[in-house]
């Protein structure tokens, strides 16, 4: 079991050891690239991972996670490609949605597969624990590879950091996934990937109606990761707003998620707090109050407003996740996972299209003030209805 679990572990380290996700919207930067456009490549990522996620589990559960998810990362090799050999939009836009499908493909499937291994031993009881452990082991990947991502610019430039990428990829991460890790004995419980989508969104508005609890953390749960994403590439896009150099921006990189490890670390591991439901949504609406005031200043005291959310993010996502997986029952599961991640997904096309409306006409510091805003606006909203409960 140890062997399999560090098999796990292995592939969420070189999931995240690929430097195209610390590069993609400097490149577009370089090449002046709107706003605008660069919002809608961004949904273009998103709306792919939503049409993956329709198809890839059904044929997951056919053909074993395992397998899909070694196609994950070939097609994701396929998008870093078209960004490599050429500076095309058109190119652009098929590489991200490649890369959407390919990140549907493997991160979507990570999950399923460590629960299924742990079953097979009787062991699903450690899922949280395993998890949260990749989840810091996948920041700790992703402080590693930004820091080089900053060297291997300086040395080759854009193209040497997407070619380290497709390496890491190609040579290392797919044999692992076809060669070296094997597939779990299945659940004798469906994950229920087999039935469509719309019957997926049927079950889970249905059962989501009549639980406002549940309704309250799936939003939050969409939310909350939505947040993280996008506030996340705001803190590129004001450092290339204000002309910080790629290298430096790497090293920001890096020691945010240096600094998101150690601070889940020491809150949940060494001190194992895990904030209640009502606090977790005030510390996050203080934060976004805090980043909402910062806007007007913009530059530095932004990017440092942002670095606090996206470092007290792990700890916050953690207990609230582990509040919805305590709440539903094995049954459902499936479903009010999915529907959360419907909702991550639409909050992510809702704020980039904020974001790139808003700049086209005026700029990111006003967009970086009515994303936290609304978001402000949501939070509230939310921790209102759960006062009354």
């Amino acid at each position: 079991m140890i062997y399999k679990i560090s098999q796990m572990y292995a592939f969420m380290f070189l999931h995240r050891f690929i430097s195209f996700y610390t590069v993609y919207l400097s490149i577009l930067k370089k090449d002046n690239v709107s706003p605008f456009v660069i919002s809608l490549i961004i949904i273009t990522h998103e709306i792919s991972k939503i049409i993956s996620d329709v198809y890839s589990g059904v044929v997951a559960d056919k053909y074993g996670i395992r397998k899909i998810m070694g196609i994950g990362l070939i097609i994701k090799a396929g998008g870093i490609i078209f960004w490599i050999i050429n500076d095309n939009l058109v190119y652009y836009f098929i590489g991200i949605f490649l890369l959407g499908m390919g990140r549907s493909f493997t991160v979507g499937k990570i999950e399923a597969y460590t629960y299924n291994m742990l079953f097979s031993f009787n062991k699903q009881d450690y899922f949280s624990k395993i998890w949260l452990g990749m989840f810091l082991l996948d920041g700790l990947s992703a402080a590693i590879i930004s820091w080089l991502s900053g060297t291997f610019y300086l040395i080759g430039g854009f193209k040497l950091v997407l070619l380290f990428s497709l390496f890491i990829i190609l040579i290392i991460h797919v044999p692992l996934v076809f060669f070296v890790m094997k597939d779990p004995e299945e659940s004798p419980r469906k994950l229920f990937h087999d039935i469509s989508l719309f019957q997926m969104i049927k079950n889970g508005i249905s059962f989501i109606v009549k639980n406002k609890n549940i309704a309250l953390l799936v939003v939050t749960v969409g939310l909350l990761p939505s947040l993280f994403i996008c506030l996340g590439k705001f803190k590129i896009f004001i450092c290339n707003d204000i002309n910080i150099p790629f290298s430096q921006i790497a090293k920001i990189e890096a020691g945010t998620h240096l600094l998101q490890v150690i601070s889940a670390f020491l809150i949940i591991y060494f001190l194992k707090i895990q904030p209640k439901f009502k606090n977790n949504i005030l510390l996050t609406g203080f934060i976004l109050f805090i980043i909402g005031g910062s806007a007007y200043f913009y530059g530095i005291y932004s990017i440092i407003a942002i670095m606090i959310f996206l470092v007290i993010y792990p700890i916050i996502i953690t207990s609230l996740k582990n509040d919805l997986e305590s709440s539903i029952d094995i049954s459902i599961r499936a479903t009010i996972s999915t529907t959360a991640s419907f909702m991550m997904s639409f909050f992510n096309i809702v704020f980039m299209l904020l974001t790139g409306i808003i700049t086209k006409f005026y700029s990111y510091q006003v967009a970086l003030m009515a994303l936290s805003t609304l978001s402000l606006i949501i939070i509230f909203i939310t921790f209102f209805v759960a006062r009354k409960k």
